[in-house]
């Protein structure tokens, strides 16, 4: 693949080296940073980005980051989160993120909410000075769904940017830097936008999923001059709060499939550099990806442009799939700036034959209510040309039956017996399939008018239902799935098997849902095919099935 990033600059003639004052990172050897903030921190996806950078820009220098969110968390609610922790810890720098929770949902007491917040925010500069922390505030992302915004995300985006204007306001007042990941957030956004409309950062309108915590990681990451040379003693090296007009970056798309072999999977990112001003350049450009930094000079003359390429292994990326970013900075004797590229490398695993789900494919528990293990064991795939068998055995002595007419988490009534437009998992046992057949070029995107079914899925749910005293399999798909595509279900004792005609497809996209109950309606467990905590049912996180070897399946940008 070749990945394009154009680096504009209009930087001075400058030397290689990176002198002891002026050009070094925020960051010093041992700092402990805090990430206080709502249920967007405590995904704990943008500090694990930022954990990863830093443990790869400085190795061994104990560097950590501590993640303080809580779920529905306010800004005031921080502040007492923060004076808890403070009882027991010493960190050095606390980034603070709040703003989506304090507009309360809604565009109505402006005034009072804008005032509240102010005096959280106040009180976060207090405790700073109290506890001898860096404090650094965060511009939170927002509310997003599908570029064509409706009334109420426009209206409660208007209160939010207006809490951010206090906060700009306060960070300015009492010389608090203010690092702006909504904007971060925004221009991710634009760019999905315009490669599809339906693109979705945040499904369920306010969680970020990867993509969209890649690239607020990589504005801190920036901000905080990672890849610079750590401060020493107390001078910290500046919060690069402003991007620079003189240096911007842009990716171009790639997408594609590569073999699976050491040496024999690399993909190529290519860097553009371009020097804009009349006099040469020396400089360092810089990728870091998945725990590995690579470094190149660059030597420009007066207008010139340099490409300059980093191999990638594919085969070093040993998670079964993950969304990166891909951070790439350029530094010079008094200048250094940053950006990223979103990476995207999945693991293809080859169902030409039975082909039983790897260890790291079973399924987790995401909705802890009660003590019930997994009833789903032993998930086998097979694929003949363009049909998938999926079985498995389902325990259980006791089983749940489905029943219509129950309401959805939105209060409405569902008069079927599954609910196959909620993200969330079923009132009674069952066990949903999904299926991903788009092309290559859309295969991971997370693209849909809803908040659960993206385009191009097919989704089947078998339950049981009650026909008389006698528990009976039965099956439920969502009405897009084509007529005849699905083949009767087939249950011997505890196994389920399912055969589902799909349209042709390189890859195809599988995942799987487990709801396990006490009692119809909320009491019991929900269980997904991710392995991995935190991410809402997207196609990036299923697992890719091919035909033939196994294989990476890759994409830079969205």
């Amino acid at each position: 693949m070749a990945v394009v990033l154009s680096i504009m600059t209009a930087m001075a003639s400058a030397g290689m080296g990176v002198p002891d004052t002026g050009m070094r990172s925020l960051l010093r050897a041992g700092d402990e940073i805090l990430c206080v903030g709502d249920s967007i921190t405590a995904q704990g996806v943008y500090g694990g980005y930022l954990q990863q950078a830093v443990d790869t820009a400085y190795p061994g220098q104990q560097i950590r980051v501590v993640n303080l969110g809580v779920n529905g968390m306010t800004a005031p609610g921080g502040v007492e989160s923060l004076r808890g922790y403070l009882k027991d810890h010493t960190p050095t720098v606390v980034t603070v993120m709040f703003g989506v929770n304090d507009t309360g949902w809604s565009s109505n007491d402006a005034e009072q909410k804008a005032k509240n917040y102010e005096t959280a925010l106040k009180a976060y500069i207090t405790l700073a000075q109290e506890k001898q922390f860096h404090l650094i505030f965060l511009r939170e992302t927002g509310f997003s769904h599908t570029a064509k915004a409706d009334v109420w995300v426009a209206g409660v985006n208007v209160m939010l940017d207006q809490l951010l204007v206090v906060q700009d306001r306060v960070g300015r007042e009492a010389d608090v830097p203010v690092i702006d990941v909504h904007n971060a957030y925004l221009k991710a956004l634009n760019a999905a936008w315009a490669k599809d409309p339906r693109y979705e950062l945040t499904p369920d309108v306010v969680h970020p999923t990867q993509p969209g915590h890649a690239a607020m990681a990589a504005e801190i990451m920036r901000a905080f001059g990672v890849g610079l040379p750590l401060a020493v003693g107390e001078q910290r090296g500046p919060v690069r709060v402003g991007k620079s007009p003189r240096v911007t970056m842009q990716a171009l798309d790639a997408v594609g499939v590569s073999a699976a072999n050491k040496n024999s999977g690399n993909a190529v990112l290519e860097v553009n550099v371009t020097n804009l001003t009349g006099e040469r350049i020396n400089g360092e450009l810089s990728c870091m990806l998945a725990g590995k930094k690579s470094t190149k000079k660059v030597k420009l003359a007066a207008y010139a442009h340099q490409l300059v390429s980093f191999n990638i292994d594919l085969a070093d990326m040993k998670e079964r799939w993950t969304v990166l970013p891909g951070y790439v900075t350029f530094t010079t004797k008094d200048s250094f700036d940053a950006d990223e590229a979103l990476f995207f490398c999945s693991s293809v695993i080859p169902a030409a034959r039975q082909t039983a789900i790897p260890a790291d494919f079973q399924l987790e528990v995401l909705d802890q209510k009660s003590t019930l293990p997994c009833p789903v064991k032993d998930l086998v795939v097979s694929r003949q040309g363009d049909a998938l068998t999926v079985s498995f055995t389902w325990m259980g002595a006791k089983r749940i039956p489905a029943q219509a007419g129950f309401k959805n988490r939105y209060g409405k009534i569902i008069d079927t017996p599954l609910d196959l437009l909620s993200r969330d998992g079923q009132p009674c046992d069952a066990v949903e399939l999904f299926f991903d057949t788009r092309g290559i070029l859309e295969l991971g995107r997370f693209t849909s008018d809803v908040d659960s079914n993206p385009a191009g899925i097919t989704r089947i749910g078998i339950y049981h239902e009650l026909q008389g005293d006698k528990l009976v399999a039965a099956m439920q798909a969502l009405p897009t799935t084509p007529v005849g595509s699905i083949q009767p279900l087939i249950v011997v004792g505890n196994r389920y098997t399912l055969t589902v005609a799909l349209p042709p497809a390189q890859l195809i996209g599988f995942s799987a849902t487990v709801s396990a109950r006490e009692t119809f309606g909320t009491s019991g467990n929900f269980y997904r095919l991710t392995g991995r905590p935190n991410v809402v049912l997207e196609p990036m996180s299923y697992m890719l099935l091919g035909t033939n070897q196994p294989q990476k399946f890759y994409r830079i940008g969205y």
